[in-house]
């Protein structure tokens, strides 16, 4: 079966491997099911994307649930200047540039903090 969803942003998690290549890489590979249905089969879920939006809005999941309580993932996340979506497309031969326009980071906890923005400014 197959379903096609619109989408304008990801919210992957902050992976181990701290760049934002390898969150999406995590956020689109192949997920195992079947511990949940009432016949268990061995299946896997995999999500790809086959039309890529205009904009593209990347919100990192930094906060883990433990037991009763949350907590902040403080890993550092790099950002390359384009990145390209195609490895994570239906079609994986044709580049998905996006380029980096803005940053939004949070500096704090769970309990509170601030948001600072970063914009790119061309000057003409």
């Amino acid at each position: 079966m197959r379903t096609v969803i619109t989408f304008s942003f990801l919210s992957p998690y902050v992976s181990e491997n701290n760049t934002i290549s390898f969150s999406l890489f995590f956020f689109f590979s192949q997920t195992q099911e079947g511990s949940s249905k009432m016949i268990c089969t061995s299946s896997t879920k995999q999500y790809l994307i086959s039309q890529v939006p205009p904009i593209l809005i990347l919100h990192l999941k930094r906060f883990q649930t433990q037991r009763i309580s949350f907590r902040k993932v403080f890993k550092h996340v790099s950002f390359p200047i384009l990145l390209d979506l195609a490895p994570v497309c239906t079609d994986r031969k044709k580049s998905r540039l996006y380029a980096l326009y803005g940053v939004v980071e949070h500096s704090g906890t769970v309990h509170g903090g601030h948001y600072v923005a970063y914009v790119k400014v061309d000057y003409i």
